[in-house]
C-alpha cells in the first residue's frame, strides 16, 4: 500500500459562547497547544491520559500546585494567575492505524512530536514576534527517538492549524475567553487499505457469529435457537431464508446479520455482557453494545461500493476498526477457548 500524505484540519470547535458535541473523554493520545493571549505565553503538551484530554486540560486549568502549565508560566513567563482569554488546540494523534509508521500509544512518539512542534512554535512563531514578547513557557524533552517522515508531518500539519486558528482567533478571543479547537488528521490511501478494511469487517462479523454460537450452544444446548435468538429475529431470519429460496440447504442462522447480533446480545446480556464490555471498555448494556450499531454503519458503507464514491471511510473511522478488530479477535478468542476448557 501506498502512502500519499497526513494533512490536518479542524474537525470542531468549543468556546464560552457556542460549542458542538465531541467526544473528549476516550483514552486517545493528543498533542495539545495553550495559547494565554493576556500574558502571550504558549505551552505545548502531549497526553494519553485514561480519561481522555479533558482531564489533562481540567489539571492545567486547576489549582496551581497540581498544574504544570501555570507552573511554567509562574518560572519562564513570570506571569502568577492566568487570566484568560486562552485558544487550546487538540491535535488527535495517528494510533493503530497501519497507514502510518508509528503509533502515538508510545509515550516517546508522542514526545517526539511535541518536541518537534515545540521546535516550530520557537523558530517560526516566537521568531517573527520577536517584538511581541511571546514567551514558549514549555520546554521539550530531549529523547533519542528519531523524527521519522509520518512524524515529521503531522508536526507540521499541527504547527500550520495552529496558525491559521490563531490568525482567525486573535480578535475572536477579546469576546470569547475559551477557544478550543479540536484537530483530526485524514491519510491518502490507495484502493487496497479500503479493501483491507473490508476484510477486517467480514472478519469481525464472522468472529462474532462463531463466538455468539458457541456461547449460546454452551447455555441452551439444543434449545439454542428458541432461547437464545430473540422471537422477531427468528422471524426475519425465516422470511430471508424463504424469499431466498434456500430453505433446504441453508440453516435459519445463515440469515443473521451484523446488527441481529445487537439484539442477541442484549437478550442474553448475563452471558455476553462480559466479553461485550470488555471490547466496548465501557459498562452499561446501552453504551456496552453502542459499538455494534457503529460497526454495522461502517459495514454498509463498505457494502455499496456507489456509495463509496460520494462518501468514504475517512482515516480515524478506518484505524477505528483495525483497532477494533484486533480487540475482537483477542477478546472473543479467549472467551471461546475458556468455554471450550468448560466442556472438558
Amino acid at each position: 500500500m501506498r502512502q500519499t500524505g497526513i494533512a490536518y484540519s479542524p474537525v470542531g470547535y468549543i468556546s464560552s459562547v457556542s460549542s458542538e458535541d465531541l467526544e473528549l473523554t476516550h483514552q486517545v493520545p493528543w498533542l495539545y497547544i495553550i495559547v494565554g493571549a493576556k500574558h502571550r505565553i504558549i505551552y505545548v503538551g502531549e497526553t494519553h491520559d485514561q480519561n481522555g484530554l479533558v482531564t489533562r486540560l481540567s489539571i492545567h486549568f486547576g489549582p496551581y500546585q497540581n498544574s504544570t502549565l501555570k507552573q511554567a508560566a509562574s518560572r519562564c513567563g513570570g506571569v502568577r494567575g492566568l487570566r484568560p482569554p486562552f485558544l487550546v488546540l487538540g491535535a488527535r494523534l495517528p494510533f493503530f492505524d497501519d497507514t502510518v509508521s508509528f503509533d502515538a500509544t508510545s509515550k516517546q512518539a508522542r514526545m517526539r512530536i511535541e518536541s518537534a512542534v515545540h521546535g516550530l512554535i520557537a523558530e517560526e512563531f516566537i521568531s517573527e514576534r520577536a517584538d511581541a514578547g511571546w514567551v514558549l513557557v514549555s520546554s521539550p524533552n530531549p529523547i533519542g527517538v528519531r523524527l521519522t517522515e509520518d512524524m515529521e508531518r503531522v508536526s507540521r500539519g499541527i504547527y500550520e492549524c495552529f496558525l491559521s486558528s490563531f490568525s482567525f482567533f486573535e480578535q475572536l478571543t477579546q469576546v470569547s475567553p475559551w477557544n478550543f479547537v479540536l484537530l483530526d488528521y485524514r491519510v491518502s490511501e490507495s484502493r487496497d487499505a479500503v479493501q483491507d478494511v473490508g476484510s477486517l469487517l467480514e472478519e469481525i462479523e464472522v468472529s462474532l457469529f462463531q463466538w455468539l454460537l458457541q456461547v449460546l450452544k454452551a447455555e441452551y444446548k439444543e434449545k439454542w435457537w428458541t432461547k437464545g435468538i430473540p422471537q422477531p429475529t427468528r422471524v426475519q431470519c425465516a422470511t430471508r431464508r424463504e424469499q431466498e429460496g434456500e430453505g433446504e440447504t441453508l440453516p435459519p442462522e445463515a440469515y443473521l446479520t451484523l446488527i441481529d447480533f445487537k439484539d442477541i446480545v442484549r437478550n442474553n446480556w448475563s452471558i455476553c455482557s462480559r466479553v461485550v464490555e470488555e471490547i466496548a471498555e465501557v459498562q452499561g448494556k446501552d453504551k456496552a453494545t453502542r459499538w455494534i450499531t457503529e460497526l454495522n454503519e461502517a459495514r454498509k458503507l463498505w457494502a455499496h461500493p456507489i456509495k463509496q464514491l460520494f462518501r468514504q471511510h475517512d482515516s480515524a473511522q478506518m484505524s477505528s476498526i483495525r483497532k477494533l478488530h484486533s480487540k475482537v479477535r483477542r477478546v472473543v478468542e479467549n472467551d471461546m477457548k475458556m468455554l471450550e476448557k468448560g466442556k472438558q
